[in-house]
C-alpha cells in the first residue's frame, strides 16, 4: 500500500514538473517572439531575413488589405443606402464604429473577445442605432466570399 502511494505521489510530481516545464518553454518562446507567428519566424531564421524588412512588408501588406476592405465595405454601404436599407447617417455611424474597432484591435496585446461576443455586441449596437442587421448583413457579405468559419452563428 505504501509503495503504491509513494508511486502515485512520484508520478504526480513528475507530471507537475513536466507540465510546469512545458509552460515555461512556451512562455519563453512567446516572450522572445511577440510579433511573428512561428511559421514566419521559421522562414526569417531559415533564409536569414532582416526582421525590419519583414516587419515593413507585413505592415505594407496589412495596409493594402485594409484599404481594399474599406473600399469594398464603402461600396456595399453605398448600395445599402441607395436601396433604402440604411440612411446616410447610419452609414456614417457604421464607418466610424468600424474605424474605432480597428484602432482598438491594433492596440490590443492580450486575448481578444470571442467572435461570438463580438457579433452579439455588434448586433446590439446596430439595434440601438435602428439598423436591421439581417438586411445589412447581405450587403456586407458578398456571395463570392461565403460565410467563413462560424459566421452563420451571427444570424441566429
Amino acid at each position: 500500500m505504501k509503495n503504491s502511494k509513494k508511486s502515485a505521489i512520484a508520478l504526480a510530481l513528475v507530471i507537475g514538473v513536466l507540465t510546469a516545464g512545458g509552460v515555461a518553454i512556451k512562455s519563453a518562446q512567446a516572450s522572445t517572439n511577440k510579433t511573428n507567428p512561428p511559421f514566419v519566424q521559421a522562414m526569417i531564421d531559415k533564409f536569414h531575413l532582416n526582421q525590419s524588412d519583414v516587419d515593413k512588408l507585413r505592415e505594407e501588406w496589412r495596409a493594402k488589405r485594409q484599404a481594399e476592405r474599406a473600399k469594398e465595405t464603402s461600396s456595399a454601404l453605398d448600395k445599402a443606402v441607395k436601396d433604402g436599407v440604411i440612411t446616410e447617417s447610419q452609414k456614417k455611424l457604421i464607418v466610424e464604429k468600424q474605424a474605432k474597432e480597428r484602432d482598438e484591435h491594433l492596440k490590443e496585446e492580450g486575448p481578444r473577445m470571442s467572435k461570438g461576443s463580438q457579433g452579439k455586441e455588434m448586433r446590439e449596437w446596430m439595434e440601438q442605432n435602428g439598423i436591421d442587421f439581417q438586411k445589412l448583413s447581405s450587403y456586407l457579405r458578398p456571395a463570392n466570399r461565403g460565410n467563413g468559419m462560424g459566421r452563420g452563428m451571427m444570424n441566429k
